[in-house]
């Protein structure tokens, strides 16, 4: 007997989860890619907290990035005004 091979499904609609995929997630969270943590184990609690440090740790270097900006700018601005005066 010849087996027939099995196609998955191309989109979440034909996968019967639709547009409303989040909300199966609500109902299984331990099925949510997103709430696993790094060591593979279901903790959604920890895979939040990872969330919001890797925000917390992108908005701090945005404003270290900032600031070393400034301070470029303004080491070229005080390198631009001796040059004027020394001219």
């Amino acid at each position: 007997m010849a087996s027939q091979a099995v196609e998955a499904p191309l989109n979440r609609s034909e996968a019967g989860v639709g547009d409303n995929w989040h909300e199966y997630f609500e109902d299984f969270p331990a099925e949510d890619p997103a709430n696993y943590w790094s060591n593979g184990k279901f903790e959604l609690g920890a895979a939040r907290r990872e969330r919001e440090l890797l925000a917390q740790q992108a908005a701090d270097q945005a404003a270290l990035d900032n600031e070393i900006a400034r301070m470029i700018a303004e080491g070229k601005q005080r390198a631009a005004d001796r040059n004027d005066g020394a001219k």
